[in-house]
């Protein structure tokens, strides 16, 4: 699985947003991007659910906990919209699905119980570069 090795809040944004094919952007001090540092969690494009965005060739989509509200747009970016998620899914390592659904004990990604639970106000917000006129 991807992410296995990586940070666990990464990786378990990444399975609770069904992001398996190392969608969400790594930073990288030799190729500064202008969201380094604002937003943590971040991919290009737009999930593959909000099929009615799917045309959105310069769009950005944040992960984001934002329980009250999501953050302002980045700077030469505009909110096009947001979903918001329960914040739970089953474990990718040793989940329902995967034959072990009560789950592995020090399972570093759902810590056991077989449900990774990242907890309530994580969002989905999609953003594109603001055109100019």
């Amino acid at each position: 699985m991807p992410y296995k090795d990586a940070d666990p809040e990464r990786a378990r944004v990444a399975c609770v947003f069904g992001l398996g094919g190392g969608e969400l952007h790594v930073a990288d001090e030799r190729f500064p991007d202008e969201w380094d540092g604002h937003i943590a969690y971040w991919y290009d494009g737009v999930p593959e659910y909000a099929g009615e965005l799917r045309h959105l060739d310069d769009a950005r989509t944040a992960i984001i906990c934002c329980l009250f509200g999501h953050p302002a747009a980045p700077a030469g970016w505009e909110h096009v919209a947001s979903f918001t998620s329960s914040g739970e899914a089953a474990c990718w390592w040793c989940g329902q699905g995967t034959g072990n659904e009560d789950g592995r004990p020090g399972c570093k990604l759902c810590e056991g119980d077989g449900l990774v639970y990242l907890g309530d106000g994580w969002c989905e917000v999609i953003y594109r570069r603001r055109r100019e006129c």
